[in-house]
């Protein structure tokens, strides 16, 4: 198996319409349109992987998605599989494309774990199979919009939300205030302001979150991305956990925040870190804290989610999930990977590799 060559690197397209448009503080998407990467073998076995432009955290658009991989191809074809080099290769030269990074990384352990014969968290060094739940996102919307989001939600079966706000505090308020009138008395909320607000208006914003008694279970990513000192006092203040996203990219980044105890609970997003090994020493030293993390995703389809869904089985202090792309879509694309039933996601248990089908 070691002298298992890369054939060729293809690139394709997966884009699926979005039940509604996915709103936040800083954009609006209106479709899954992602980059789809496939690594072929001499033997013609195909590795896959996914990375969706996401220029608002990554800086990264289709073009440069593409672009990247390209380059990539030339320095990775007739490499051997298990050559540990590849991954320096990429590491050398895809510093500032994350996603492109993180889709062959994918691709290419998706290709060891099938030769091994093994389901990729198990060639990570995950042991079980589980079934993870994952939250609804609700995008920013006028409140009547937001709501019937919400109730809609609860009748898919889902009791933990992810509301999106940022806009406008006080009209954020408004709106949580009038989601938590009509959802079931099960509902958790999940807050993301993407950066949105300053320390005051945090401060403000948690405390009468606080008043109202909102079931909220965390606040995520209020302060911009680089104000940790900031974030630290919030997290000290304790009215609600606070989780860091767009502050987490890479190791160095978890190391900052965790010694100045910037968050109580870690984002983790494939597509931030570069793949799924950075990622995996993110969870170890997360661990080394005793802080937890969060599985999250991008607008991202079934492949890069199964990616995902497999780190989360291999990493037993991930304990949150927002892995809903495809519950977003108007479909999921039968390709195989990760099988979800309302909130659940588990794993078909006699795949190997990533479990995806040709697309």
């Amino acid at each position: 198996m070691m002298g298992i060559k890369i054939k060729d690197i293809l690139i394709d397209n997966l884009k699926v319409g979005l039940i509604t448009p996915f709103k936040t503080a800083l954009r609006q998407v209106n479709y899954i349109d992602d980059v789809v990467v496939k690594v072929v073998l001499e033997n013609n076995k195909i590795g896959y992987g996914e990375a969706p432009p996401t220029v608002a955290i990554t800086n990264e658009d289709k073009n440069s998605i593409i672009v990247n991989i390209q380059k990539i191809k030339l320095l990775l074809i007739n490499k051997s599989i298990f050559d540990e080099y590849i991954f320096e290769i990429l590491d050398n030269n895809l510093k500032t494309s994350t996603s492109a990074k993180a889709a062959i990384e994918m691709a290419i352990l998706d290709l060891q774990s099938q030769l091994n014969n093994q389901p990729l968290f198990k060639f990570l060094g995950g042991k079980d199979y589980k079934t993870l739940s994952t939250d609804l996102t609700i995008s920013v919307n006028d409140i009547l919009t937001m709501q019937k989001d919400a109730i809609d939600a609860n009748k898919k079966g889902f009791n933990c939300l992810k509301i999106k706000v940022g806009i406008d505090t006080n009209k954020d308020l408004e709106r949580i205030l009038a989601i938590n009138d009509v959802i079931n008395k099960k509902t958790t909320l999940r807050i993301d302001a993407n950066q949105a607000w300053n320390f005051k208006q945090s401060v403000e914003f948690l405390e009468l979150l606080k008043k109202h008694q909102i079931p909220i279970e965390f606040v995520e990513q209020p302060l911009p991305k680089n104000q940790l000192k900031e974030m630290a006092k919030l997290t000290q203040l304790k009215l609600f956990d606070i989780v860091a996203d767009e502050s987490l990219f890479s190791l160095d980044d978890a190391k900052k925040i965790l010694d100045l105890n910037s968050a109580d609970i870690l984002n983790i997003k494939l597509m931030k870190t570069g793949g799924i090994k950075e990622a995996l020493k993110i969870c170890k030293l997360a661990k080394k804290y005793n802080k937890q993390c969060m599985m999250g995703s991008m607008l991202e389809s079934i492949i890069s989610i199964t990616s995902a869904v497999h780190l989360s089985f291999a990493c037993d202090n991930i304990k949150y999930f927002d892995l809903d792309g495809p519950l977003l879509a108007k479909y999921i694309p039968n390709i195989g990977g990760a099988i979800y039933n309302k909130d659940s996601i588990t794993l078909n248990k006699s795949s190997v590799g990533l479990g995806i089908k040709d697309i």
